[in-house]
């Protein structure tokens, strides 16, 4: 259920209505993906509606990207470590969220800046944040555990 959740929030994230198949995309994707992330490995593909998934790792971390089906990079995630967010973010975790632990964080990049996301959970319960602000976390969801 988790996995789920957190690949729902990434394709929410991107403004995507995910519904993930396995599909290999055109040349043209393939392509552009090629030249944006030349030293990329263990690429795989999806499709995410109308966009494309790869996954991938490039520069030792795990990253994915969406592109649109002409072969625009719309939007680049890659899971991160708390320490690795903006100083306020670290800050507003610890302070508001001490008693829940961190089951996954990511950025995610694209045309209108980056945001973070992050899953916690304590006990049954689960919730994710987004920031955009680089200041301030919001509720984006919350479930139960099934």
């Amino acid at each position: 259920m988790k996995k789920i959740m957190i690949l729902l929030a990434v394709m929410l994230a991107c403004a995507i209505n995910m519904l993930a198949s396995a599909e290999e995309p055109d040349q043209q994707i393939i392509n552009a993906f090629k030249k944006e992330f030349a030293a990329a490995q263990d690429v795989t593909w999806s499709l995410a509606n109308k966009y494309y998934r790869a996954d991938f790792e490039f520069n030792g971390e795990r990253v994915f990207a969406f592109y649109r089906s002409n072969g625009e990079l719309y939007c680049v995630g890659r899971y991160i470590l708390s320490t690795q967010l903006p100083y306020y973010l670290q800050k507003n975790l610890k302070k508001e969220y001490a008693d829940y632990w961190i089951t996954d964080l990511f950025e995610i990049s694209g045309e209108n800046g980056t945001k973070y996301y992050v899953a916690l959970k304590k006990g049954d319960n689960n919730i994710i944040l987004e920031s955009g602000d680089n200041i301030n976390w919001e509720l984006f969801h919350k479930y139960k555990n099934d």
